[in-house]
């Protein structure tokens, strides 16, 4: 039976923790995994489009490195090869795409890992880029387990010099998403570096802007602990876009309880940087055209979720997708934990077509199974898209009343005094008169007798 949840704004800016079966905001058992809890794969053809979201699969990448397996390829391989029949658009990855990528000069927390293990990466990059073979859309977020060596390995002259079809990323994916900013960029992706201000050369915070199923999009990747030139980037991107809903991915951003991480709870501690808290305050809860938050970082077995309200009274979906727990940090033949069973596990985000609702499957590459507690959950993210005026609301009030056709009468005399808020020309004869504020008002009574052109 499908699990239903529909979530309304408040006007209260508290932060609000659902707790229902389907998420779980704490740790429930230890590995190894209970057979229990799968149940076979149903990928479904009811959804119009699908996103998915890897959170942190360092111990697959620590693991191939020291004991030759493919378990990073199996992970991105499964993406690429069901992307077709998923419907998929976007794979969001959402950080610690290695275990020790980072070295102690870009990493104060981590002092023991100099230099840092170059295989992993490599073995990254290699699963990885089966995406770019396959065409399928990825946005990268940097951890705290990755640091500068993300960009050795993804940057832009390793994608242009050699892999040309990269996922969305750089110049070709122009084509394909002719909609990505700035003319005199050729990478397609806007960069931010915070000492240089835009800059080609990083990947670490970018975004990028798509229309899928006329549902219009923004994407910002925003590095784990952002500094303050960061977050007032971010801050001056949601408002350039008003009318694309966002997706905001970073690397820390909830705690395993569903609360915004802070400087002291959440691991972020040690690192230069603002925490979640800041950048929700400084940036993300002043635009209503924030959907959603997710990131990574701190391992739990189930998604966390949770929502919170903007200034604007809009409601932001908050995921945490870290299934660290479900894996084994194998780094030699002596640690390998004889009882666990690693998984590869992404969540998937299948789409209605006008993008309102959700429904979710937390699947298993490994293993082709999914989760019998996340499958077929359903999460309704706006009832009508906040972005899209109702045909009518002249003056902007978001309700379509009768004092919308005395505004638009009021209008036609007074245009000045009484501005609208869209076209009043609403029978299609080209003209604007009192004639439309009739209609207008006989369509507030009787819709379906009365339609607007």
């Amino acid at each position: 039976m499908k699990k239903v949840l529909t979530f309304f704004s408040a006007a209260s800016l508290l932060l609000t923790v659902l707790s229902f079966p389907a998420f779980s905001a704490e740790y429930q058992y230890e590995t190894p995994v209970e057979p229990a809890l799968w149940a076979e794969p149903e990928f479904g053809t009811d959804h119009a489009y699908s996103f998915a979201f890897v959170g942190d699969p360092q111990y697959l990448s620590i693991g191939d490195y020291y004991q030759g397996t493919k378990k990073m390829d199996q992970l991105f391989g499964s993406i690429a090869d069901t992307a077709e029949e998923r419907k998929l658009e976007h794979v969001f990855v959402l950080g610690d795409i290695t275990d020790k990528g980072y070295n102690n000069d870009a990493n104060l927390a981590h002092t023991y890992c100099d230099p840092p293990v170059t295989g992993e990466w490599e073995t990254a990059q290699k699963a990885i880029f089966q995406l770019n073979e396959a065409g399928v859309p990825y946005s990268l977020c940097r951890g705290n387990h990755d640091d500068y060596m993300m960009d050795d390995y993804f940057n832009v002259p390793t994608y242009t010099d050699q892999f040309k079809n990269c996922g969305g990323f750089y110049s070709d994916s122009l084509a394909k998403h002719p909609t990505l900013r700035e003319a005199d960029n050729p990478d397609g992706y806007i960069y931010w570096s915070a000492t240089t201000g835009y800059h080609a050369n990083s990947i670490v915070n970018s975004y990028k802007t798509v229309e899928i199923c006329g549902n219009k999009y923004i994407f910002i990747t925003v590095d784990y602990n952002p500094t303050e030139n960061v977050v007032k980037w971010v801050d001056q991107i949601l408002g350039e876009y008003p009318d694309h809903l966002a997706i905001v991915t970073t690397h820390s951003y909830l705690t395993s309880k569903g609360e915004l991480c802070t400087t002291e709870k959440g691991g972020t501690k040690y690192f230069l940087g603002y925490a979640a808290d800041k950048l929700w305050d400084m940036a993300l809860k002043n635009h209503e055209n924030l959907l959603m938050v997710v990131c990574g970082h701190t391992g739990t077995l189930d998604p966390v979720y949770n929502t919170q309200t903007g200034v604007h009274g809009n409601t932001v979906h908050q995921f945490l997708v870290n299934p660290q727990k479900y894996d084994t940090k194998e780094t030699d033949a002596e640690t390998i934990s004889s009882g666990t069973q690693d998984t590869g596990m992404v969540l998937y985000m299948n789409f209605s077509a006008d993008g309102s609702k959700i429904t979710l499957d937390y699947y298993s590459t490994l293993l082709n199974k999914e989760l019998e507690n996340i499958k077929d959950t359903t999460v309704t993210l706006y009832e009508r898209n906040p972005l899209i005026p109702i045909p009518g609301d002249m003056d902007d009030d978001d309700t379509l009343t009768i004092d919308d056709a005395i505004h638009l009468l009021f209008h036609v005399d007074f245009p000045e005094e009484y501005p609208i808020a869209q076209t009043g020309d609403l029978n299609g004869d080209g003209k604007l008169n009192s004639d439309d504020a009739i209609l207008l008002l006989f369509h507030v009574i009787f819709p379906e007798r009365y339609p607007l052109s």
